[in-house]
Order: C-alpha cells, then structure tokens, then sequence
C-alpha cells in the first residue's frame, strides 16, 4: 500500500492530512475538509482515501459515457438501440456521417441549404 495521498477526489487538493481519533485513522482534505473512512491503521486510511478518488474517477467516466450516449440517441432518434445493437465507435462514425448528409440538405421547396434555422422558419410559415 501507497504512503502518500491521491489529490481529493471533490477539490482536487493535493494536500491532505492523516488524522488520527482515539482508535481510528482517517484522511482530511486540507481545503474542502472532505473526509475519508475511518480505518484501523494509517495505511489502510490512506489506501481508503486513494480508492474514493479512483470511485469518483470512475463515476466521471459513467456519466460521461451516459452523456455521449444520450447525443448519439439523439443523433440516431431511436433511444440508444443504435448504439445498442452495433457499439459506440460505429454509432460514432454513423452519427458524424448523419450530421454530415443532414448539413448539406437542400430545402424542396426553396432549393436553399437547409439549416436548424431555416428549417424553423419553413415549419412556422415564416
């Protein structure tokens, strides 16, 4: 096990404190006083500390993945059952293919480029 602390895994502080109660260990971050379990030895206080940052790396990374996932369902309009049935790096390639054929629309009734705009403004009879 690792003698030193990870950076917090809320402020992103490198400094923090082992701080020791009258049976247990526990680490302190020296700016937004996040506190890590309280452990039997100062090792294992310190190895609970580094964990949560690997916890809170990891929970970054699923809500990142959710939020690119909910684009890409948006991009398909099928809820996700693109990305689903065929991965996220064929939904990707898709999707840039799909926004690229979508831009370069021509309007039917006006022959213009069609754009989010100008195609607010055919909708509203404008």
């Amino acid at each position: 096990m690792s003698d030193e602390c990870l950076l917090c895994p809320y402020c992103g502080c490198k400094y923090s404190s082992v701080l020791a109660t009258s049976t247990k260990f526990h680490v302190d971050c020296n700016r937004c006083h996040s506190t890590g379990e309280a452990k039997w030895t100062k090792a294992k206080a310190i190895a609970a500390w580094n964990r949560r940052h690997v916890d809170a790396e990891n929970k970054r990374l699923r809500e990142e993945n959710q939020s690119f996932g909910n684009v890409l369902a948006m991009i398909h309009r099928d809820g996700g059952h693109y990305i689903s049935k065929y991965g996220h790096k064929k939904a990707s390639r898709d999707a840039i293919q799909l926004l690229i054929v979508d831009r370069n629309r021509i309007c039917s009734s006006c022959g213009k480029a069609v754009s989010y705009e100008h195609g607010a403004e055919i909708e509203s009879g404008a």
